[in-house]
């Protein structure tokens, strides 16, 4: 019996993706504009590898290791409605219901067996208010409930906890003000997560970054952008973005090679892997006839590989132009 040997696999995968999508659109009086629509789509994913070449006895190679069938079904509808409140005031409501079903069968390719079936229900509202304070500005706010659920590669990565699907709330508030020379915008917002799947910072065998559940985490920030028209040949445009994005109270599993035991540890108030606090950038460009120019610059703070918190673990920050 061979336990041990160096081998040469090949992964393969064959796939259908279909579907159609519709939207009804009506305007009436005093502003009212409704969209009614939704889609619905179905994708299959088979998956198989083969045993190419290697250290083994003859009647392997060209053997199939694993072969497993992924099925999605995505079902949503939804409807939009805005309406002009008065003629400073605009209202909107976006209200959509979703259902995915998931039906997978087979082993996968660490020789687990993927075979479950799952269906998810989400509904998903948003609401938002508008306020013109000017010719060409206006301020708003909106608040989001969120939903999503998990990939098929997670259940892979994951089979020893069955991952859940991530739920949003989201409230967002800012300002718009548009000029000939200067435009910007405002926004601050704050992403309260249940469940949210983060990255661990690991890479499966195909090296897809592999996501785990966390309880409770959020995303608080503010970014804005800015225009400035220095000429006719001369336009400046800069961005930035300053953020918290933390896991509430993160639990690190590590394996014990030794004993072959989970082991966790408490890590607490965490920030979330690949999640810079600090974006910038900066675009100069010059006109000259039918020449542009470009010159551009961006900012990336500092980032952790995972989600431990620890110093050690981190992308530093960088400059590039």
């Amino acid at each position: 019996m061979v336990t041990n040997a160096n081998i040469i696999r090949q992964k393969w995968l064959d796939n259908d993706f279909y579907g159609s999508t519709f939207a009804l659109n009506y305007e009436g009086q005093k502003g009212l504009k409704f969209t009614f629509g939704g889609g619905w789509n179905k994708y299959i994913g088979r998956h198989h590898g083969d045993v190419v070449s290697g250290d083994i006895p003859a009647e392997y190679i060209g053997k199939r290791y694993y072969e497993s069938r992924s099925q999605k079904t995505d079902l949503n509808l939804y409807s939009k409605a805005t309406i002009a409140i008065n003629d400073y005031l605009e209202g909107m409501v976006d209200l959509q219901y979703r259902t995915v079903g998931y039906v997978m069968a087979g082993i996968a390719d660490k020789r687990q067996d993927i075979s479950q079936t799952n269906t998810y229900s989400f509904f998903n509202p948003k609401f938002g208010l508008t306020h013109k304070t000017g010719d060409n500005s206006s301020a708003y706010v909106s608040y989001s409930i969120g939903s999503k659920e998990p990939g098929r590669q997670d259940f892979v990565d994951n089979p020893n906890k069955k991952p859940n699907p991530e739920f949003l709330r989201d409230l967002e508030l800012g300002f718009i003000q548009k000029g000939t020379k200067v435009s910007y915008q405002l926004n601050g917002y704050f992403m309260d997560y249940k469940d949210q799947l983060v990255l661990t910072g690991k890479l499966n065998s195909v090296g897809e970054p592999i996501r785990q559940n966390v309880t409770s985490s959020y995303r608080l920030g503010i970014e804005g952008n800015l225009t400035l028209k220095l000429s006719k040949q001369v336009i400046w445009q800069g961005n930035l973005t300053l953020s918290q994005n933390k896991i509430a109270d993160f639990v690190e599993y590590i394996t014990d090679y030794d004993s072959g035991e989970e082991k966790s540890i408490a890590r607490g108030k965490t920030d979330i892997s690949y999640s810079p606090s600090t974006i910038a950038g900066s675009n100069l460009t010059v006109k000259m006839g039918n020449l542009e120019t470009s010159f551009l610059t961006k900012f990336v703070g500092k980032q952790y590989l995972d989600n431990s918190g620890l110093e050690g673990r981190t992308i530093q920050s960088y400059l590039t132009q």
